[in-house]
């Protein structure tokens, strides 16, 4: 899964800092694939998160 590889996970943002929103939507544009595949995965395991991964897609 995506979290287990630290190169890719993904950053949150801080308020202020517009360096801080560059650098988390870079963090996704970077792991796009990687990050779409882990949500559908959690989709089709049908858990408590499959709602809110089927949300992002």
């Amino acid at each position: 899964m995506l979290l287990k590889h630290p190169q890719l996970k993904l950053i949150q943002p801080g308020d202020t800092r517009w360096l801080s929103y560059f650098r988390s939507v870079n963090a996704v544009i970077r792991c796009y694939e990687p990050l779409m595949i882990t949500l559908e995965h959690i989709v089709h395991e049908s858990g408590e998160e499959s709602p809110s991964a089927s949300g992002l897609l």
